[in-house]
């Protein structure tokens, strides 16, 4: 269980702050579930309810300052996700950013660095499908790491660019 204030990740909706946790008082919530009101980081207006005892979305803490580091030395090391083909490859991103596993999320983002450079060698774009997952792999990505390492998004963009690279 989380506790008031504590930051999580949850989905694809990345990081969000446990602003209460108790019953609902809408009528559409069932009055007896306990849920997380969780308000995202980037989203501050926003709000999410969660049951606390719900599996269907992944809600976990976020990584130590530790973790996040290995992480980063690691990148080398991470393989670009597998994914080939059209078929089915959004359902397959979205299982990725949805997982908030972030070590798939580099994978992916790795993968979508190839396929731009694969693109830009041939004087061509990253489609927009690829666009948009990379764009919020990297959200993904980087939120976690810029709060938990507490620096600019900007040095760690740099930082995941200069290790992805070699």
């Amino acid at each position: 269980m989380f506790d008031l204030n504590e930051l999580v990740v949850y989905g694809n909706s990345g990081l969000c702050v446990v602003s209460d946790i108790g019953a609902l008082a809408m009528d559409a919530a069932d009055k007896d579930k306990i849920y997380y009101t969780l308000t995202p980081v980037a989203k501050r207006n926003a709000h999410i309810y969660a049951p606390i005892d719900s599996s269907k979305v992944v809600l976990r803490s976020i990584n130590t300052e530790s973790e996040c580091r290995q992480l980063i030395k690691d990148i080398p090391f991470i393989k670009p996700s597998d994914i080939d083909g059209d078929k089915d490859r959004e359902k397959k991103y979205k299982g990725i950013i949805r997982s908030c596993d972030l070590e798939c999320i580099v994978g992916l983002i790795k993968l979508l660095y190839l396929r731009r450079t694969n693109a830009e060698e041939q004087g061509k774009k990253l489609n927009n499908t690829d666009k948009n997952y990379l764009s919020q792999a990297e959200e993904a990505l980087f939120s976690e790491l810029t709060t938990v390492l507490e620096v600019p998004a900007s040095d760690v963009k740099r930082l995941i660019l200069e290790h992805v690279k070699g």
